[in-house]
């Protein structure tokens, strides 16, 4: 994360902070489409059964 101050008060704060909100949730919603666009691609697989599928093979 970053954080960048240039001004102790600067002019248009509500703006910077509004456009920080409208960014993260845009981003936050970006995640969560490819998470479930992921899933649905995948198939609906619990944890314990891809770890099985995956991991018990090798050993």
């Amino acid at each position: 994360m970053w954080l960048m101050v240039w001004h102790p008060t600067p002019e248009n704060w509500i703006r910077y902070t509004l456009s920080s909100l409208a960014f993260g949730c845009i981003m936050g919603a970006t995640l969560v489409f490819r998470i479930i666009r992921a899933k649905k691609k995948l198939g609906n697989v619990s944890w314990e059964t891809w770890c099985h599928k995956n991991y018990d093979s090798v050993s």
